[in-house]
Order: structure tokens, then C-alpha cells, then sequence
């Protein structure tokens, strides 16, 4: 049985009209409204298993006073998911690219978006452009809709900047999450040690 949907209000920067469309988030139906006057989206979180609470999912724009949870959700989950797919030395120079003083000035260059469960982060992921960065979903977290709800969220915004296409400079690790999105392999690059999939996917008009 499908977990009833809630009103979802994704963030806007200008759209003019009211547009609505169902969406499944994970396993979670969600029903999706673009109103100017709303900054963030709400939908739902799916227990982790029976007996937990449905959790509501809140993503908005990320503020300099998320610097310090930013840094912590992306390093946990470096340590705990990526670590499957990459050296603890890896895993170590890529965490250098995301302590808070770091995090702060990527709020600069970038977009950044962060899911927060019970006024808590515990996702996250970047506009650059038409890149999208710095996926990343707190451990405990992965697997209940939260990095799908923010991909859409991400292309959502990519769309209202006149993107056509988005760009995914991929880990290993979350290669197959995004082609489960629906975007494709293009080619494959490296970054000193690191091994990318730089991914794509046209958006829809």
C-alpha cells in the first residue's frame, strides 16, 4: 500500500504560474505545486522499518549556519558509503574539500540545497551552473527517497535558470543511483586518484 501523498511546495525563483503534477518519490507519491511565494519543499519520509514514524522531509536553500551539519553529513557518508568504493587516503583528501570553512565558501560559488528530518540535515546536494555537486545523504538515512526528492528539487531549479541539460560529475559509489534517474554515462575522467563518471540527462521542456 502507497504512503498517501502530502503537499509538496518545491522552491522557486520567479516562476509565475501554479503548476502540479504526481510524482513517486522513492516509495513515497508526493503531489507537487511551484508557488513564488514558497522557498521550500515538504514531503515525506518512509519509515525505516514497520513501527517507525512517517518523518516529513523539509529542503531549502542552505544558509551559512548549516555549514557545520553540511560537513558532517558529507563526511559520514564518505567514511561509511563511499568508503566501499575508495581508499581510506582517498576518502581523506576528498573530506579536506568539505570542512565547514570549506562548506562556507561553496555557498558562495554554488546553489546548495539541504533536506533537513526533525529541523536536522541530513542531506544535501549543489547547483553549479548546469553541474550538479555534492550528493550526499546521511547514512542511516539512504535508501527512503531523500536524494530522488532532491535531485528533483536541484533539477527543478536548473530548469528555472533555462538549463537544458544536466551535468553529474559521479563517485563510483552513486553511479547507479543517478542512472537510475535516468542519466547516462558519458565518459569517464580522473582527478588525481579519483576515478569520476561524468553523467548526463536532458531535462524535460
Amino acid at each position: 500500500m502507497s504512503i498517501p501523498f502530502l503537499l509538496v511546495l518545491l522552491p522557486v525563483l520567479g516562476i509565475a504560474q501554479v503548476q502540479a503534477d504526481i510524482h513517486t518519490v522513492g516509495r513515497v507519491e508526493c503531489c507537487y505545486s511551484w508557488l513564488t511565494s514558497v522557498n521550500t519543499l515538504h514531503t515525506v519520509v518512509p519509515p525505516l522499518s514497520q513501527g517507525h514514524e512517517i518523518m516529513t522531509l523539509h529542503i531549502r536553500p542552505a544558509t551559512a549556519d548549516d555549514a557545520n551539519a553540511i560537513s558532517t553529513v558529507i563526511i559520514r557518508s564518505l567514511r561509511q558509503t563511499n568508503a566501499a568504493d575508495y581508499s581510506a587516503a582517498l576518502i581523506a583528501q576528498i573530506e579536506d574539500n568539505f570542512t565547514p570553512v570549506r562548506v562556507l565558501a561553496l555557498l558562495e560559488q554554488r546553489q546548495v540545497l539541504v533536506a533537513l528530518v526533525d529541523q536536522q540535515v541530513v542531506a544535501t546536494a549543489s547547483l553549479q551552473g548546469n553541474v550538479v555537486r555534492s550528493v550526499f545523504v546521511a547514512p542511516e538515512m539512504q535508501g527512503r527517497g531523500l536524494g530522488r526528492a532532491l535531485m528533483q528539487a536541484v533539477e527543478a531549479l536548473a530548469q528555472q535558470s533555462g538549463q537544458v541539460l544536466l551535468r553529474i560529475p559521479s563517485s563510483i559509489t552513486a553511479q547507479g543511483f543517478y542512472a537510475r534517474l535516468g542519466y547516462v554515462q558519458v565518459r569517464e575522467v580522473m582527478e588525481g586518484a579519483e576515478r569520476i563518471i561524468v553523467m548526463e540527462r536532458a531535462l524535460r521542456s
